[in-house]
């Protein structure tokens, strides 16, 4: 086998996504529908959207479609459309599909969505089950519940839960990850006179422990330089 770019990243990336469930569709297929300005395989857009919210007519999906075209026509990597239908973020613990550890986000999708944007950082959550060979996290049904109820009534809670607006994700170079908002908190805890004097002095007296050992370091290091010869 060739050592390339097909056979060491793409076959594989393929061949893992499908292990996921997803569905491998070759451009070569002439039952493939793509819309070649966007990438956007057009019937499976149309099902989709039908199948998310099933009154909506086929004119208006068509709408859709166009309303996502003229988005990306921008060239802005569909910040765009993003910026118009993201209702919210949750990362997920590692793991917790029992045949990949790699890392999961579940983006919300909301057509109605005029407000902020709530981000979820859930990735330490979770409890670690043995499935057959392989490891996996399971939310428990509180953990479950925190993250629905979070969700919906968009709380910001420590190192949790943050809510953005559109501009604040723009700000962040479009970083949907909740970690990146968090508030960096710095703790302050009050000592005596005695205590801080206490801590200067025994810091002062490792460094001149650390620099005398360097010192002499520095002078078996000289000393061996010397004593070399050649031969």
């Amino acid at each position: 086998m060739k050592f390339n770019e097909d056979s060491r990243v793409k076959i594989p990336s393929i061949l893992h996504l499908m292990r996921l469930g997803y569905k491998y569709l070759s451009l070569k297929d002439s039952n493939v529908t793509r819309d070649e300005s966007t990438n956007i395989f057009t019937d499976i857009f149309h099902q989709s959207i039908k199948r998310i919210n099933p009154l909506l007519s086929d004119t208006e999906v068509k709408q859709q479609f166009n309303d996502v075209s003229l988005c990306l026509e921008n060239e802005d990597l569909g910040k765009a459309f993003y910026e118009k239908m993201l209702a919210g973020v949750v990362s997920m613990p590692s793991n917790i599909f029992a045949n990949t550890g790699t890392n999961v986000s579940i983006l919300f999708i909301d057509k109605e969505n005029t407000e902020d944007v709530v981000l979820i950082d859930a990735s330490n959550l979770g409890e670690t089950v043995k499935e057959g060979k392989n490891q996996k996290t399971v939310l428990t049904h509180t953990e479950e519940d925190q993250i629905i109820s979070t969700f919906n009534h968009k709380e910001v809670l420590d190192d949790f839960s943050v809510v953005v607006s559109y501009e604040d994700i723009k700000a962040k170079n479009y970083s949907l990850s909740a970690g990146q908002y968090f508030e960096v908190k710095i703790e302050y805890v009050d000592i005596t006179q005695e205590e801080f004097t206490n801590k200067i002095n025994k810091f002062d007296s490792t460094l001149t422990q650390l620099f005398s050992e360097s010192h002499q370091l520095e002078l078996d290091i000289q000393n061996n330089l010397k004593g070399l010869k050649y031969e």
